[in-house]
């Protein structure tokens, strides 16, 4: 199986890299396993370029699965939390004047799903690890949520959102039109709407993120 992967930041895979078991070579534009089976890109961040790297991946790398990993902004979350993407919503795309729901674009799902069985794999492989990782819902946009204001009228609409973040949902758009499983996993690095934020959201990438690099590796062998 070949797993891609798409990083927003190249500092969200150095952590990842650090505690994989394998080591990575680069090849223009992929970062490759050992053994060839893990592709990855550094999209960029937001939206737009999340979907143009998941374009290239699906196009050079032709995986079987594709993965987002990266941190994201807690929504009634604390730091620290891992979170499994269950759900995933766009928060600033508004078509509702002609009927659509809020967050979805014209001839395109309203919710992106993560892959049930392989989020349950990844669930089952978390407890055998003794991680504390968790389905939530994710929601997308191309702003650093400081203001929960900002997405109140997605929040009033759909129970159980925890996460904010700007790349995940265009990359499940991709995936989705492509028909490839995908799968998202969530650190949270800061809390939206408190004062340490922008601080919390450097200070803490690294150790959030340590985990993932264990459960990926175990959950997609």
């Amino acid at each position: 199986m070949v797993k891609g992967c798409v990083f927003a930041l190249e500092s969200e895979f150095d952590v990842f890299k650090r505690h994989y078991q394998g080591s990575f070579h680069y090849e223009d534009p992929f970062y490759i396993s050992d053994d060839g089976s893990f592709k990855v890109i550094i999209s960029g961040v937001g939206k737009t370029l999340a979907a143009i790297a998941t374009h290239t991946l699906i196009e050079k790398a032709a995986p079987s699965v594709i993965l987002n990993i990266g941190v994201a902004g807690g929504i009634n979350s604390e730091k620290g939390r891992l979170i499994l993407a269950d759900k995933l919503l766009f928060y600033d795309v508004d078509v509702t004047a002609f009927g659509y729901a809020l967050g979805q674009y014209p001839g395109q799902p309203s919710v992106f799903n993560g892959d049930a069985a392989l989020n349950q794999t990844l669930l089952e492989v978390a407890n055998i690890q003794d991680i504390p990782l968790s389905l939530a819902h994710v929601i997308t946009g191309d702003q650093f949520v400081t203001d929960l204001t900002t997405i109140y009228p997605l929040l009033d609409r759909v129970k159980n959102i925890q996460a904010v973040e700007m790349e995940a949902a265009a990359i499940a758009l991709v995936a989705h039109r492509a028909s490839i499983p995908f799968v998202a996993l969530k650190a949270i690095s800061d809390v939206v709407g408190t004062d340490s934020q922008v601080d919390d959201f450097n200070l803490f990438l690294d150790s959030v993120m340590t985990p993932f690099a264990s459960l990926v590796e175990m959950g997609f062998k």
